[in-house]
């Protein structure tokens, strides 16, 4: 992207393991674009044929700048 527009503002993801199949994924930016990458976190784990489950907290107070994800891989039914 940089090479394209040299001042562009990307994101940030920080992502962390928490515990066995669980991981904690923290989104920061300048524009409120968290639920673009709440779709492609789950767009992503669907492509790859991974079910999970994803808990969204806004960390900043509803302008949706900065938001962790928690996600937690399902077990397949049996």
């Amino acid at each position: 992207m940089r090479k394209l527009y040299e001042d562009a503002e990307l994101p940030t993801f920080e992502c962390s393991p928490v515990a066995d199949g669980r991981m904690d994924m923290v989104y920061k930016s300048s524009r409120g674009f968290a639920d673009l990458a709440h779709g492609l976190i789950e767009a992503t784990a669907e492509h790859y044929g991974d079910a999970i489950a994803v808990d969204v907290e806004d960390l900043s107070g509803g302008a949706r700048t900065h938001v962790r994800f928690r996600l937690r891989k399902l077990q397949p039914p049996a």
